[in-house]
């Protein structure tokens, strides 16, 4: 059985959250990890109790003489969108890896092994995208983007190759993946520029405020932005992992045939999502 982002079968307790899943809350003496979906009145006791413990009194008397004062639920519209976005790509990404999976009589073939493979090791990728958008780490997430969007681009062009995987390098692959994704060269050009220094990328984080130079190293814009591309990516993700197995499904999710060829379906879920975080992309 394999492991899927969030279900760890080799721990003794599966935990139902990760670091990925965590706002931290607390103060000058301590701080605690809390699920980002939880309520004010679990995270105030929660508080209650670390705050007790480190005054060396009685959490029912801390709860009941300081808690209405605590004002710990974020109510930045941002940053309820972003972590609102983040869920969602961990639950349908697990889902759709799922799906993925669980279909039957797959060929015994090295490439299509490998292929699967990967598509399972990306769970790792997205998880890393996902808490470094959620630290707002900008040039950090680009990097786990690009990569991202480097091994679909390999799944999809190794999965009816010829040559065997290993030769094929993931850099060399983004021209296949554009006969589905037209724009995806240029998404892969903007992310390249991203990770290395240059004159664009340097003005995002180097500003000049007051006639003074600022160095910013988080940005919620950015942040934004960035998880946007992911649930773009987690599109492609579905798309790609429906191609490597098209001929044994029934029922397609994500593409359909018209002809001899493939194509994608217009009202694929994961684009319906695209839609409905579009907002990611206003300030």
């Amino acid at each position: 059985m394999v492991a899927w982002w969030g279900d760890d079968e080799d721990n003794l307790f599966k935990m139902r959250y990760g670091f990925d899943d965590l706002e931290l809350i607390g103060d000058h003496m301590f701080t605690i990890g809390v699920p980002s979906n939880s309520n004010e009145t679990f995270r105030k006791y929660v508080f209650a109790a670390a705050k007790a413990y480190n005054l060396g009194i009685k959490m029912d008397y801390t709860y009941k003489k300081y808690s209405s004062n605590w004002n710990l639920v974020n109510q930045d519209e941002d940053v309820i969108l972003i972590t609102s976005a983040l869920n969602m790509i961990k639950e349908t990404f697990i889902d759709n890896l799922d799906y993925i999976m669980s279909i039957k009589n797959k060929p015994d073939d090295f490439n299509l092994f490998m292929c699967s493979a990967s598509l399972v090791r990306l769970q790792n990728t997205f998880k890393s995208a996902s808490i470094l958008i959620k630290s707002y780490m900008h040039f950090e997430a680009v990097s786990m983007l690009r990569i991202i969007l480097e091994q679909l681009a390999w799944i999809f062009t190794v999965h009816n190759s010829i040559q065997i995987c290993t030769d094929i390098k993931p850099t060399a692959c983004i021209k296949n993946l554009k006969k589905i994704y037209p724009l995806i060269g240029n998404l892969y050009g903007e992310l390249s520029t991203g990770v290395h220094m240059s004159s664009d990328s340097f003005t995002k984080f180097v500003r000049l405020d007051d006639d003074d130079f600022s160095i910013h190293l988080t940005d919620i814009e950015e942040a934004k932005y960035d998880a946007f591309i992911l649930i773009y990516l987690l599109d492609v993700f579905s798309v790609v992992g429906e191609f490597v197995y098209a001929n044994l499904i029934t029922e397609h999710r994500f593409i359909q045939k018209v002809g001899d060829l493939f194509e994608l379906k217009e009202d694929r879920m994961t684009k319906l999502l695209l839609d409905k975080y579009i907002k990611l992309l206003r300030k």
